[in-house]
């Protein structure tokens, strides 16, 4: 037995010893340090940004304390390495040894009180830390600060008990154990510091179920923190760290039996006991780790078991009726009547279903109340039928099933599974939740993809449109809970009857649902009703400071909602159901889908499922706290509010825009694409109802998540918002075309079309490839039909077949119905990958006579050519210079142009843009590019009569006595003369970097970013090119890499070389100099040219005039300059006179 009185004694001299180490304090100060910056910083940024952007509010310090307090760990766990480790040799070098091995203390309780005497004073100050973070939000927030609020409790604990006191023992007890065995410090801090890093290493590269076992900082076992659910663990993450206090002081066991000093203890029991502790520390992690692995093997088990099934003729379900009791973390009963028919091409003997494995279904009756046979097995349900269906025969069976769900039964095929991920990749996903359900004692989410109500058929293929069509069907069902507890659904919640402390409430929505989710708690509620339509809010009492904030905003919420129910209705797409219920849900509820897009969840049936970190705790009160500011403003403070609302779900990144998500009720909810073609048809619809109902676009892919790149693509969305902003670019459509406009997207798109892709094979660009041409083409029909026809279509195709499915054929239909040819106006855009390719071979314009008001004239005349055999669709867009460096966009109608074809375009405008470009949607061009136009005589008048509208020309290509090589064209290279070959080939090969045709590419030249080392190539509208308009560009160097334009001259004599300049403000203004060129012809001799590029201007520059043999020229562009870059963009090469 342990004398503790010895114990402490010890415990009390080590501390005094530890706390009078310099090294003690610096580790300690350093420590502090850290945290409070970095909980000020993501202060700073939760306070000022979090009401822009509800993916700004997924970094909230009040939740993340124990994420920041990592930091701590991370770096005192070093500090007890230069605590401990020489714990010995200090006695031995202050000559205290024989003293102590003198003492009548055993060498455990020695042991123990000097591991007591260095934990302590490791550990306490982690309990005034957080005392001291807590004081910090309360006096932040007490003086009206924009940043800092108290911390969640549950936060704080998770911190101090379940992540610090497991580690910072374990850690101690392996110093101890080290220290003893190697007695040199050095080496044995040398190992320590090694097994760290080790430890580290695993938890960060390994799979999460193995990672954990190595987890001695709790980063795997604690749920991310909240007020809706305040849990800090499951059992297995318990279990995981009640070992590891277990397993440290069995290693003090050891220490204690390996300690050099002579004490009357038997140094064999104390091996056996340190042994028997650790093994029980083991087992218990071993029990974790076989039940993840399990977790796992289950998974791939079901989705095998699943597969067998994936070609048998499944139930079309009519309807769900019923009843769903719910205790809330205790139990879950469903009393059910499901109506279904077998399908139209084929009978059915057996009715399969998926059902929950963690659930029972105890009977099943047919529709006279006879029992018949079933299998539930591996969440699939096998309902033996009295009889065979015919084709399109209808029947129905009744249910009773208990149980709660498997909470791992769910998205059995998903391009990411968090168990099988390191915590680098998902370190952001984890974010977007974890949990595919929650069912306890205070909060109840049944997500649809749990499968806890039965689902026609198994789970393979049930997410891709192109194996199997989508089910509606009819929904009427009872949910039964506690008194005080209200639920959300599908639709308007109906208060059928009060019993025995429970409350029955009906959802019974008057159209069909795909699926059902049900999210219960002890809500507040905020509701009113609209066209018939309830619309509810349904938020945590503790979350209701900016329901407060934005209570100014509720009359224009309500005009706002009710005009949009009304203009939809008045489309012909009204709203199919009686209710919409914004409900808050805990951010550790996944949010995500699975299959390869990871869809956004967030918009079940009726339901905006409203993340814990967004609204509910984003900053407003701060955003609004000085009201005096917007006084002078239009409409005041409640519109200010309005519109930060707008931009607050617009910038909504993470899943949850309700501007986009919401309008899937109007028509994906209704309807659904069948066929090959299902997957862009269904985009594009989806795009189109956004584009009718809320006149937006928005962007969400999981799998920027699940990555290390996420910081490199922000970056790329704040440059390209900046960079476009001044023309009216939201955030929104700057992060679309920010992922979008890559040149990996691109050449995929260019690669395979969207019918024959297959998305598995790189399901993140796959997204991507689908945003791009979906929005695209969506964007094009709005723009060529109008608003009117648009609605037109979508409410035809819907109407037509609602609770059934459509096909391309069907909308191909309507468009003709409409007076438009789809195939004739964009080509095969589903099943071919040709775009077109436009050129602008002639952009000119003059002044004709006044109008009879006196107003000037202008007429513009561009004439268009499509070099390509498929047809597009383009736009010509003029930019007016506006106020405060803003600029004004107005835009021509939408102009088809078919294949090999050609057109002038005539228009008459009062006054004459700064600058003219032509707008492709899709083709080679990739984007927007500047035409050239060339100068105006404002004083002379050209009396001719006016031409306006479009007018088809012969096609012809052009014949160019110049010969021009650009950036894009297989005559460009770049060499290096002291390295291999290739930059290119290394640039191609380095997986992490964005490349463009073999070159780094640069997403933008704006702001402060500093001139690429190594030749990288930017896409710019004023660059020269034939479709593409790019250039590369390099900072100075010392004539080692160079770039090189290879082409032919087809006779000898004097040619004029030119290059070619793009805009020269970019890169801050850069300084520009001489540039030094090599042209090498084709009898070897070299001629040299020294460019000034500073006073060289945007467009064509001569160079030189050489006389030149006939046969291949070169010419090496060398990254030598006196200036701060080099841009190589086109050379052109053109007879000189006389030539």
């Amino acid at each position: 037995m342990l004398n503790m009185k010895q114990v402490w004694s010890i415990a009390c001299a080590e501390t005094r010893i530890t706390r009078r180490l310099v090294r003690y304090w610096i580790f300690l100060s350093f420590s502090y340090l850290i945290v409070f910056v970095a909980f000020l910083y993501y202060s700073f940024l939760h306070g000022s940004y979090s009401t822009y952007s509800a993916s700004a509010g997924l970094v909230c310090p009040k939740f993340m304390v124990s994420y920041i307090g990592m930091y701590y760990l991370l770096i005192y766990s070093v500090g007890v390495v230069f605590l401990a480790f020489d714990v010995r040799s200090r006695d031995r070098r202050e000559r205290m040894m024989e003293v102590l091995d003198s003492r009548p203390y055993t060498n455990l309780e020695l042991v123990a009180g000097r591991f007591l005497g260095i934990f302590i004073p490791a550990w306490v100050p982690i309990l005034i830390l957080v005392v001291l973070l807590e004081i910090l939000g309360l006096l932040l927030k007490g003086v009206g600060s924009p940043i800092g609020e108290p911390v969640e409790l549950y936060s704080l604990l998770a911190f101090v008990f379940f992540m610090s006191l497991p580690c910072l023992a374990f850690v101690l007890s392996i110093v101890f154990l080290v220290t003893l065995l190697v007695r040199n410090r050095l080496v044995s801090a040398v190992i320590l510091l090694v097994l760290m890093g080790l430890d580290i290493w695993a938890i960060l590269k390994l799979p999460f179920y193995k990672a954990q076992m190595f987890d001695i900082y709790g980063v795997f076992q604690s749920f991310f923190p909240s007020e809706l659910v305040p849990i800090i663990s499951d059992v297995d993450g318990l279990l995981q760290r009640i070992a590891m206090v277990i397993a440290s002081l069995g290693i003090l066991v050891f220490s204690a039996a390996v300690h050099p000093r002579l004490d009357d203890g038997s140094r064999g029991k104390l091996t056996v006991a340190g042994t028997a502790i650790v093994i029980i520390a083991a087992c218990l992690t071993g029990f974790v780790y076989s039940n993840d692995v399990k977790v796992i093997e289950n998974q791939e088990l079901w989705y095998e078991a699943h597969g067998k099934y994936s070609q048998e003729p499944v139930p079309d379900i009519k309807t769900v009726s019923g009843k769903v009791e719910i205790i809330p973390g205790e139990k879950l009963e469903l009393d059910l009547d499901i109506a279904f028919c077998a399908p139209e091409d084929s009978s059915l003997k057996n009715a399969l279903f998926t059902l929950n494995p963690g659930q029972e279904v105890t009977k099943v009756l047919d529709i006279t109340g006879k029992p018949i046979d079933f299998i539930h097995n591996n969440g699939l349900l096998e309902i033996s039928l009295p009889e065979i269906l015919s084709p399109g025969e209808e029947t129905g069976v009744r249910l009773h099933v208990e149980g709660l769900p498997d909470q791992n039964f769910a998205y059995l095929k998903s391009a990411i599974n968090l168990w099988e991920m390191s915590l680098l990749a998902s370190n952001n996903i984890v974010l977007l939740g974890t949990e595919n359900i929650v069912f306890n004692s205070g909060f109840v989410a049944l997500m649809p993809a749990a499968r806890w109500l039965p689902a026609s058929g198994p789970e393979k293929g049930r997410d891709d449109p192109r194996e199997r069509a989508a089910d509606f069907f009819n929904v009427d069902l009872l949910v039964e809970l506690p008194k005080k507890w209200l639920v959300a659904g599908p639709g308007r919640r109906q208060k059928v009857e009060e019993k025995d402390g429970f409350n029955v409430f009906r959802f019974s929505p008057p159209s069909y649902v795909p699926e059902v989710a049900l999210i219960a708690s002890q809500f507040e509620s905020r509701s009113f009703e609209v066209d018939n339509v309830l619309m509810e809010l349904l938020i945590s009492k503790k979350h209701m400071k900016n329901i407060e904030v934005l209570a100014e905003t509720g009359d224009k919420i309500r005009e706002w909602l009710g005009d949009t129910l009304k203009e939809a209705k008045d489309m012909g797409l009204d709203y199919p159901y009686d209710g919409f219920t914004v409900v808050e849900v805990p951010t550790w509820l996944r949010l995500y889908g699975g299959g390869w897009r990871l869809d956004t969840v967030q918009f079940p049936p009726g339901l905006l499922l409203l993340r814990e970190l967004s609204l509910p705790t984003a900053r407003f009160d701060s955003a609004f706290r000085n009201p005096e500011r917007y006084k002078d403003r239009e409409g005041g403070i409640a519109q200010a509010k309005w519109e930060r609302l707008q931009t607050f779900f617009k910038n909504d990144f993470s899943g949850g825009n309700v501007l986009t998500g919401a309008p899937r009720n109007f028509f994906l909810y209704q309807t659904s694409a069948m066929g090959p073609e299902s997957l862009a048809l269904n985009f594009v619809m989806e795009t189109l109802s956004g584009l009718l109902i809320a006149d937006t676009k928005g962007y969400f892919s999981a799998h920027i998540y699940a990555g290390t790149q996420i910081n490199s693509i922000i970056t790329s969305v704040l440059l390209n918002y900046f960079q476009t902003r001044s023309i009216g670019v939201s955030f929104s459509d700057a992060a679309i075309r920010a992922m979008t406009s890559r040149p990996s997207v691109w050449e995929k798109a260019l690669d395979v079309s969207l019918k024959d892709m297959d998305p598995w094979e790189d399901p993140a660009d796959t997204v991507d490839v689908l945003t791009l041409r979906g929005y695209a083409i969506s964007q094009a029909i709005v723009d060529i039909l109008g608003r009117e026809k648009t609605a037109t279509l979508l409410s035809t195709i819907r109407n037509n077949h609602q609770g059934q499915c459509f096909s391309v054929d069907d909308m191909i239909n309507v468009g003709k119905d409409l007076g438009y040819d789809f195939n004739e106006l964009f080509g095969d855009w589903i099943g071919s990958a040709e775009l077109p390719g436009f050129v602008v071979s002639e952009a000119k314009g003059y002044r004709i006579p006044d109008d009879e008001n006196g107003s000037p004239r202008y007429q513009l005349l561009f004439t268009v050519r499509n070099d390509e055999p498929v047809p597009g669709v383009f736009r010509f867009v003029y930019l007016y210079p506006g106020e405060s460096n803003n600029y004004e966009l107005s835009t021509s109608e939408s102009i088809r142009l078919a294949g090999k074809h050609s057109l002038q375009y005539g228009t008459i405008l009062s006054r004459l843009p700064g600058s003219y470009f032509l707008d492709p949607y899709l083709s080679l061009n990739r984007m927007v590019f500047l035409m050239n136009m060339g100068s105006f005589d404002h004083d002379k008048i050209v009396k001719k009569d006016p031409i306006e509208g479009i007018e088809e020309i012969p096609w012809t290509l052009p014949v160019e006595d110049s010969i021009v090589v650009d950036d894009l064209d297989k005559g460009f290279e770049i060499t290096e003369e002291e390295e291999k070959k290739g930059l290119r080939l290394k640039a191609r090969n380095a997986s992490d970097v964005e490349t463009d045709q073999g070159l780094p590419y640069i997403a933008s030249n704006i702001l402060a970013l500093p001139v690429p080392g190594e030749w990288s190539r930017i896409a710019e509208t004023t660059a020269w090119g034939y479709y593409r308009h790019t250039y590369a560009i390099i900072k100075p160097g010392n004539g080692n890499k160079n770039a090189l334009f290879s082409t032919s001259l087809p006779n000898d004599g004097a040619w004029d070389l030119e290059l070619h300049l793009p805009v020269k403000t970019g890169f801050m203004n850069r300084q520009y100099g001489t540039w030094y060129i090599t042209v090498n012809d084709s009898n070897g001799d070299q001629h040299k040219i020294e460019f000034d590029s500073e006073a060289a201007i945007q467009g064509w520059n001569l160079a030189e005039k050489l006389d030149l043999p006939e046969g291949k020229v070169s010419v090496v562009l060398s990254d030598r300059t006196n200036g701060q870059l080099v841009v190589a963009d086109s050379i052109r090469w053109s007879p000189s006179d006389g030539n």
